[in-house]
């Protein structure tokens, strides 16, 4: 009597039944696959689902039952997802951030290529010079006054090259926007009368 009474207590240290090993039993369906390859492949399938085997072959045997393509995912994997998007959206944000302060900076720099341009456009035509030559051509002679007394008129000194540049460069401006005609030895009259 004493061995029955030790094999009752053994059963009685373990977890009570409660009549759920019955219901495993009637629920539980073996598998067996053609290779043990095949075996660790759904096993490696499953642990990057994050999910325990059973229930990885239970999603993907009801999917396909049901006809839906969504797995659910566990809340680790679900976790790892988020903070996986949320890396990503800070590294997209950063490198917006860049872009958008090389494209500050290149727009600073196109700003100031323009000025500058502006800058060399506006001493291509000297506009001082363009206002001293329109009265000594609308003032000059009907017949229009020659370039060599004109120069004499506004104090230029033929031997300064940087002054003839600028003078040459207005004369053309105003020959170019029509204000004044040439004629082929050199004198300067003024279009549209005094």
């Amino acid at each position: 009597m004493h061995n029955s009474e030790t094999s009752y207590t053994n059963k009685l240290a373990g977890r009570p039944n409660q009549g759920k090993t019955e219901t495993i039993r009637q629920r539980k369906v073996d598998v067996y696959l053609p290779t043990t390859d095949l075996l660790q492949k759904w096993k490696e399938a499953a642990k990057t689902a994050g999910m325990p085997l059973s229930k990885y072959i239970l999603e993907v045997v009801e999917q396909h039952r049901q006809g839906t393509e969504k797995m659910s995912i566990s809340p680790l994997m679900l976790e790892e997802k988020a903070s996986r998007l949320e890396k990503e959206v800070a590294d997209l944000k950063l490198r917006l951030e860049t872009l958008r302060s090389a494209f500050q900076n290149q727009e600073v720099e196109l700003s100031h290529l323009s000025s500058e341009n502006m800058k060399t456009n506006e001493g291509c035509v000297d506009i001082p010079t363009v206002r001293k030559i329109i009265p000594v051509i609308r003032n000059g002679p009907k017949e229009g006054i020659h370039f060599e007394d004109m120069w004499k008129l506004m104090h230029i000194d033929p031997d300064d090259v940087g002054v003839l540049m600028k003078w040459n460069r207005a004369i053309n401006f105003l020959l170019d926007v029509g204000l004044v005609d040439k004629s082929d030895d050199g004198t300067f009259r003024w279009k549209n009368g005094r």
